[in-house]
């Protein structure tokens, strides 16, 4: 494909996307929809991603798609109860100010790496003025992304005889904000969340309450794989190249 292949590819899904703004407003004012695993996985699954350069070799999403599916990933930390109220809104406020970037300017900030690469030509990364923008609220968004790829494969690995119990949920969940979040919070932060997760439903009903039935547990789990596990990967290794996982 040639530069100008890809730049009519580009523009051509910039506006396709931008047709769909009445849809997108109903997004972003968070309406209240009843969440659905399927629903959730689908908003993933939907994800087109850039035609990445030989230098950076991990394909990112274009922006308006990663924007549509953190409404999923705010109904999902709902239905983890008190404990990650607050994770939900942060999802919310974060989702709001990318969209409103993306509004900004849809041609330039067509995809993520458009975003960061011209954040970065601006010199707002390491400043202030960069709490604002794209690549900061982006790499918020990435926590929590990682806070539930954790937490579906500690499910997955739960036995079902324990899924009528209370702390397995409290283990998994647990687990997942240690390796995904508790670095980023202070002590307060952590010892509500560490208390908070004794509330939590055993695992059959947490599992009900998103719509995953039990017979569909396995398939939903490949889904996750081949959805949000390579998001999630690409995503960190492109900060990480790019020196962006400590952004202020």
């Amino acid at each position: 494909m040639t530069q100008r292949d890809e730049q009519s590819e580009s523009w051509m899904h910039v506006r396709e996307l931008s047709a769909k703004g009445n849809e997108l407003d109903r997004i972003t004012t968070d309406a209240g929809t009843p969440f659905s695993f399927e629903k959730f996985l689908e908003a993933f699954e939907r994800i087109r991603y850039d035609e990445p350069p030989a230098q950076e070799p991990w394909p990112l999403p274009y922006l308006l798609d990663f924007i549509a599916a953190l409404s999923a990933v705010a109904g999902m930390f709902q239905h983890l109860g008190a404990a990650f109220s607050f994770a939900h809104q942060d999802v919310v406020e974060k989702r709001d100010t990318l969209y409103r970037i993306y509004r900004s300017d849809p041609e330039n900030y067509a995809t993520i790496r458009k975003v960061i690469e011209r954040e970065t030509r601006e010199g707002c990364l390491e400043t202030g003025s960069g709490k604002q923008g794209a690549a900061r609220n982006i790499l918020r968004m990435m926590w929590c992304l990682k806070f539930i790829q954790v937490l579906m494969r500690e499910l997955a690995r739960c036995p079902a005889a324990s899924y009528s119990k209370r702390a397995a949920t409290r283990e998994c969940v647990w687990t997942a904000y240690q390796e995904a979040l508790r670095e980023h919070h202070g002590s307060v932060v952590i010892a509500a969340v560490r208390a908070a997760v004794f509330f939590l439903p055993p695992i059959e009903q947490f599992l009900t309450s998103i719509g995953v039935e039990a017979s569909r547990k396995d398939e939903y789990m490949r889904r996750v794989k081949l959805s949000l596990d390579p998001l999630v990967e690409r995503l960190y290794a492109y900060y990480e190249h790019r020196n962006m996982l400590a952004l202020p």
